[in-house]
């Protein structure tokens, strides 16, 4: 009788850590349903859509995902943080359920164990550096919010489940682990391929084809033959993104004056009028730019005209914000582009600014313009004139009436368009057209 209520006892004892193991499998595959749930969220961003966990100008999750920091990770690595958030999980998910798995069947696994606490460490840094991040740029984001819960969690049941080890053995658990991650990356990096280099770029250039001799030959429209280059996928965003703009009303300028626009010498004849509110901080908007800034240089000189106005995610000059900007940089930046307006310097001005933006501060920000202005005392008294002022609050309250949700908003003739560049191109290139022939080959769009 002895005998077996030991046995009994040591079973108990044994099956702890296994429940223990498998525990670790759901919360790691909790985590990466939530990752690709954040992955697919930032495409609807990327895409000019609104997000769900968009609920306030403090609970955002957009400002954290379209960060300087966030972007400069997604350079280097490849993968944007939703990304490699997806990689962590699954290599934590595999390493949870082989060890899981052997202990299931009463065999020990010391090697796996160490490796699942490596992976645990390597997630709580991260979760550390990205929560730095967030607090830094003032904002709460509630999908990352669910993640570093579900990271810490796995963490500390990984922790719990830790016994001594040799170095020797820790060697090759953290080989074990990395080798673990590298395979999980190469997972996650080809469809990352196939999303940066089918939705988030400008289609190629379209070489017209020069007119037919045969009379009856239509000419080549660039219009159509970007539309027929578009993959499946890429024709049901952008017929989702033509609804959206379609449904948008055409409102009336209002009581907001043109001030300063770019674009050709007879604007009254160009079809396509832009107007743009941008933060010289905010991530999107420097992609924004550049990539206007390319689109318009593939268009004919008669097409659109760009004009720029500002919307400082800071409170101290936008009274619109809830939030602060301890660097100081929004509010001086949109004031020294005011400035700036009616000068040729202003889009290279603005496009060097956008450049520093991870490392902006009022002082560098009239380094680049005052001498496109004649000097810094002369900046300076521009940036304190009430005229100045005026004209920045103009701006705002101009933002505002068009029910502004972020930056950049962008109007097209009064309408609020997306502003996912290789949209934007084949609408400039359609002379603004929603109803252009070339879009009757676009599938029906899906609920917005």
């Amino acid at each position: 009788m002895e005998t077996t209520i030991d046995r009994e006892g040591a079973d108990r004892r044994s099956a702890a850590p296994a429940k223990s193991a498998w525990m670790l499998l759901a919360l790691a595959l909790l985590a990466g349903g939530l990752a690709i749930y954040q992955w697919l969220e930032l495409e609807t961003a990327l895409a000019g859509g609104k997000l769900a966990c968009s609920v306030s100008q403090t609970i955002d999750c957009a400002p954290v995902w379209s960060s300087s920091f966030a972007r400069r990770v997604h350079r280097l690595t490849g993968l944007p943080v939703a990304g490699l958030g997806f990689v962590w999980s699954v290599t934590a998910a595999t390493l949870a359920g082989s060890f899981a798995a052997r202990l299931g069947r009463g065999r020990p696994a010391p090697l796996i164990q160490r490796a699942l606490l490596l992976v645990a460490l390597a997630g709580v840094v991260a979760v550390a550096v990205f929560a730095s991040v967030s607090y830094s740029l003032g904002v709460l984001c509630p999908t990352c919010l669910g993640t570093y819960l579900l990271v810490l969690g796995f963490a500390g049941l990984s922790l719990r489940l830790f016994e001594g080890a040799s170095l020797g053995l820790w060697a090759k658990a953290a080989g074990l682990a990395a080798g673990a991650a590298l395979l999980s990356y190469g997972f996650a990096f080809a469809p990352a391929m196939a999303i940066d280099g089918g939705q988030g770029r400008l289609p190629p250039k379209v070489e017209v084809p020069a007119a037919s001799t045969t009379p009856s030959a239509a000419p080549a429209d660039p219009v159509t033959l970007l539309i027929r280059g578009l993959s499946g996928e890429q024709r049901q965003i952008f017929a989702d993104l033509l609804a959206q703009t379609r449904q948008a009303p055409v409102l009336p300028r209002g009581a907001h004056p043109l001030r300063f626009r770019l674009g050709p010498a007879a604007p009254a004849v160009v079809p396509v009028e832009i107007v743009e509110w941008t933060d010289i901080k905010c991530g999107h908007c420097a992609e924004f730019s550049l990539t206007l800034k390319e689109i318009m240089a593939r268009l004919p000189k008669d097409t659109l005209t760009v004009e720029p106005r500002q919307f400082p995610l800071a409170q101290e000059c936008n009274a619109a914000m809830q939030r602060p900007d301890p660097t100081g940089a929004s509010c001086a930046g949109a004031l020294a582009l005011i400035c700036l307006e009616g000068h040729e310097q202003y889009f290279e001005a603005q496009t060097h600014l956008f450049a520093e933006q991870d490392s902006l501060t009022p002082e560098r920000i009239e380094e680049v313009v005052a001498p496109h202005l004649g000097g810094m005392a002369a900046l300076k008294r521009c940036m304190t004139s009430p005229e100045t002022k005026a004209k920045l609050a103009d701006d705002t309250s101009f933002a505002i009436e068009r029910e502004i949700q972020g930056t950049p908003l962008v109007l097209m003739n009064g309408r609020e368009v997306p502003a996912f560049g290789p949209f934007l191109h084949v609408l400039f290139l359609a002379r603004g057209d929603l109803n252009h022939p070339a879009f009757a080959a676009l599938p029906a769009p899906r609920p917005h």
